[in-house]
């Protein structure tokens, strides 16, 4: 699969009209666009959760699902969808850490 992909741990969310940009070429190239977890927190990157940082890591990749819903947040309420109606865009492992079997 060819995509463009987009870490999840970003100093903005991804509805701001700074990374429009990005999604006019996508959908020029008809190329879908994804975010992935895994770095927040590290480098650059804000606090994993919106209250810091987590004391384990269980808590830690439990809490990516907060990333992901607040870009979600973003790109609806920013207008990314009406300004790129043909837009695909993809959050790939931001659910909970596990499930009961």
């Amino acid at each position: 699969m060819v995509q463009v992909l987009l870490a999840s741990a970003a100093r903005m969310p991804y509805g701001q009209r700074f990374y429009w940009p990005i999604y006019r070429a996508a959908v020029e190239h008809d190329l879908p666009v994804a975010i992935h977890v895994g770095a927040e927190g590290t480098g650059v990157a804000n606090p994993p959760t919106g209250v810091g940082y987590p004391a384990t890591y269980l808590e830690f990749h439990t809490d990516h699902s907060q990333t992901m819903m607040a870009h979600c947040v973003s790109l609806v309420t920013e207008g990314t969808f009406e300004e790129f109606p043909t837009l695909k865009f993809a959050f790939i492992e931001g659910a909970s850490a596990g499930r009961p079997t």
